[in-house]
């Protein structure tokens, strides 16, 4: 399930999808031919970078000592009941092989379909940051979800 750096071009192909770089990138973000994030998740042996299914990327990486920033990015065969089985497998491993104690996730508010995902894999609403992201010119809140080991 965790990728190694030979597995970068896999990673990248979702991660660059038409489906997915639209909702995941901002204004700045490498243009979505360029767009090579998964590079810089691999390189780092901090970081988590899990395909618990071949259409579907889990990346955590550390904040802190035991809160993971976590990001969940997949194409359109992965959604509904075999991402959340996907997302629920990820989530376990994270909890079994990381130090990690809260997984917490950033989502433009406009992004209502990857909040109810992240409600149905376990993740509560617990904040606001507003006006934090920018697309297309305009500032969009950003809606923390989190999740506490033994939830």
């Amino acid at each position: 399930m965790r990728c190694e750096y030979k597995d970068r071009i896999k990673v990248n192909r979702i991660l660059s999808d038409e489906s997915v770089y639209p909702l995941a990138s901002e204004d700045g973000t490498a243009p979505q031919d360029r767009y090579r994030c998964g590079d810089q998740y691999l390189a780092s042996d901090r970081c988590y970078v899990l395909m618990p299914r071949e259409d579907i990327v889990f990346i955590g990486f550390p904040r802190y000592s035991v809160q993971y920033e976590v990001h969940i990015s997949m194409l359109p065969s992965a959604r509904g009941r075999p991402g959340v089985k996907a997302a629920k497998k990820a989530i376990e491993y994270m909890w079994k092989r990381s130090t990690a104690l809260k997984l917490v996730g950033f989502v433009p508010e406009y992004n209502k379909a990857a909040i109810k995902f992240g409600h149905l894999v376990g993740f509560k609403t617990e904040g606001t940051l507003s006006k934090s992201f920018r697309k297309y010119g305009k500032m969009h809140d950003m809606i923390i979800l989190g999740i506490n080991k033994g939830d």
